[in-house]
């Protein structure tokens, strides 16, 4: 079974609106459908923000359904100048850039799901690969930017992949984080999500969707 989850109930709309929903219910005030894909069994969640909600309702979704494969689609915030505002991040790896760690802890990287990583990015043109490093902070100042780049070089933050990949390693599932940069993570942060949230925000949906019509997912 897939679980697909996202911020904004709106950045959920292209599967939602697509899927042949059989399933409805709320769990922790939140609407959770349940359908058909293509021929994917699919479950959709949103309205997580942050890392504490990311893992505890992802735990609870695994728990309450045979999830296999789990996508996040959302927004981000570019880590370099290479990356534009609507350009389309796929994490193949994620980390926690402000996890406490004990002493002598390591902290690795998450491995993403790199089979589907690249079957999507073989049938979608023009999307990036690279780290997703995740967060409980908005950044909105190049120099802490950079400052990540250089420690992690990473392509794109947020505050709930590396977690939920996380959560999905745990659960042996698969984990795919797919986002659409929103803002360049610097001193005009608020002001470039504000202006390009609604022209953007439909975007990693709309291209799981089309993946999932035509592709079966298993773990």
């Amino acid at each position: 079974m897939v679980l697909v989850l996202s911020v904004f109930e709106s950045e959920l709309e292209p599967i939602t609106e697509n899927m042949i929903t059989f399933e409805k219910k709320t769990l922790f005030e939140r609407e959770i459908k349940r359908g058909l894909l293509g021929r994917n069994e699919t479950v959709t969640c949103s309205g997580i923000f942050g890392k504490v909600e990311s893992a505890f309702i992802t735990q609870k979704l695994i728990d309450e359904y045979k999830i296999n494969n789990i996508f996040l689609t959302s927004g981000a915030g570019a880590l370099t100048d290479e990356l534009e505002i609507g350009d389309v991040v796929i994490g193949e790896a994620y980390h926690e850039y402000d996890k406490r760690l004990k002493e002598n802890e390591s902290n690795p990287a998450i491995r993403g799901d790199l089979e589907t990583l690249s079957s999507i990015k073989f049938q979608f043109s023009g999307l990036k690969r690279g780290k997703i490093i995740s967060g409980d902070q908005i950044v909105s100042e190049k120099s802490f930017r950079d400052e990540l780049y250089n420690r992690y070089r990473a392509l794109a933050l947020d505050m709930d992949s590396a977690v939920m990949a996380t959560v999905s390693k745990a659960n042996n599932c698969k984990f795919l984080s797919i986002k659409v940069i929103l803002d360049k993570s610097n001193e005009k942060t608020s002001e470039d999500f504000n202006q390009h949230f609604s022209d953007y925000n439909t975007v990693p949906a709309e291209i799981l969707c089309k993946y999932l019509k035509n592709h079966f997912v298993s773990g």
